[in-house]
């Protein structure tokens, strides 16, 4: 006789969806490119202050700056919120506190901002979405932001096919 099946622990209670999103897998052509900025940066910093500590510090924030390329991401869409997190950064937006949802070609992000703003890339949760078929696919990750948060989604007077066509 098969065990039982356990029960989900409370982290995974609320969870609707969860995927991960690796943008180096998924565009390792840029390597070289970010590989190359980095050395010239640090180069050039090594130039004009002469200290190994400077450049050090340079690689280490060029190289924080660009975790979310080399690092995978984990994306969680829950009753509570959005979440997504990488190895040097949380990020999470609860659903009473989203006033817009920004669709983009390669992801969603959702902002406290009720106006368009400079801050929506710092204030916001950014969704990319996972290759089609997928969990966290464009599909599967609208269908959990309208179940939780309609609003978002399709503003008074749209209908579902214009809002996400």
């Amino acid at each position: 006789m098969p065990p039982p099946p356990s029960e989900p622990t409370r982290a995974d209670a609320g969870i609707m969806l969860t995927w991960r999103v690796h943008l180096l897998r998924r565009e390792p052509h840029k390597l070289p490119g970010l590989l190359a900025v980095l050395i010239i940066a640090v180069v050039c910093v090594w130039l004009m202050f002469g200290q190994a500590l400077t450049a050090l510090v340079a690689a280490l924030l060029l190289l924080g700056a660009s975790s979310d390329f080399l690092l995978p991401i984990t994306y969680r869409i829950t009753e509570e919120g959005v979440f997504a997190d990488g190895l040097t950064s949380r990020l999470a937006l609860r659903w009473k506190e989203t006033r817009r949802c920004l669709r983009e070609p390669l992801g969603v992000t959702l902002s406290p901002l009720s106006k368009p703003s400079r801050l929506d890339a710092f204030r916001g949760v950014t969704l990319r979405f996972a290759p089609e078929g997928e969990p966290g696919d464009r599909e599967s990750v609208l269908a959990a932001i309208a179940r939780f948060a309609p609003s978002l989604l399709y503003p008074a007077g749209e209908t579902p096919q214009e809002a996400i066509g």
